[in-house]
């Protein structure tokens, strides 16, 4: 696909809590992408070696790195670098990507610069196709792979800053209430690692249902969002 349109500022955000394994593979990919004027990393209070790797980027000149000094939860660290984004549209990318390409980042960022709609979302397939897991896999809708304009994201930095996991819900319903353009896209070959494949299945269930809980959480503080994705939905049909 080629862009039609003149391209608008880009940045980059990736939010990172003890992903020491794969944030530089993540962090290169960003940084070597031409469509990406800004890279934005916030380490979440990992207490692993993420922030001494993330630290050995602060040289570059179009690179910003934010040590939070406690875990403060996806949302804060998002909103922490929304705010500091120079670029009128921002792209998020989890930390914990593996076999991230400049091809994926573009796959993300064309269909947003040639104005075909308001929001991308990407998600992660292992392979060319998408499988039957990952078709059905409940979590899929709430990918952390986004695009977005800044000036949207910001409308909304109240409760995205204590939502926690509860981020991506907050973004799709404000979309779906507002009647937005959202594209949802396949990144193929790319590799989003479940938790059991991460922590185990103790830790993982733990994970699970905290994020779990705060997605809750944040429909229940949120009931104008949910009700207006629902009257929203119901007008269109």
């Amino acid at each position: 696909m080629e862009i039609k349109i003149n391209q608008q500022k880009i940045t980059a955000i990736v939010c990172a809590y003890n992903e020491e394994n794969t944030i530089n593979g993540v962090m290169d990919t960003l940084i070597n992408t031409p469509l990406i004027s800004e890279v934005i990393a916030v380490d979440d209070g990992s207490k692993d070696k993420t922030s001494e790797i993330l630290s050995g980027y602060q040289h570059l000149e179009h690179v910003h790195i934010v040590l939070l000094p406690k875990n403060r939860g996806k949302g804060y660290a998002m909103a922490t670098a929304a705010l500091q984004a120079s670029g009128e549209i921002l792209l998020f990318v989890d930390a914990d990507l593996k076999n991230l390409t400049t091809h994926h980042i573009s796959l993300l960022l064309i269909p947003f610069l040639n104005r075909e709609t308001e929001m991308v979302i990407g998600f992660p397939i292992r392979s060319e196709t998408i499988s039957v897991a990952e078709w059905l896999d409940p979590y899929r809708p709430l990918s952390g792979q986004r695009v977005v304009y800044k000036e949207d994201f910001l409308a909304l930095i109240n409760p995205i800053r204590y939502s926690g996991y509860g981020v991506e819900t907050i973004l799709n319903l404000h979309y779906r209430e507002q009647g937005k353009r959202v594209k949802s896209i396949f990144l193929p070959n790319l590799i989003h690692p479940i938790k059991v494949e991460k922590t185990g299945l103790k830790q993982a269930v733990g994970e699970y249902l905290l994020e779990g809980k705060q997605i809750l959480i944040t429909k229940i503080k949120n009931p104008h969002l949910v009700w207006g994705a629902i009257f929203s939905a119901a007008n269109r049909k």
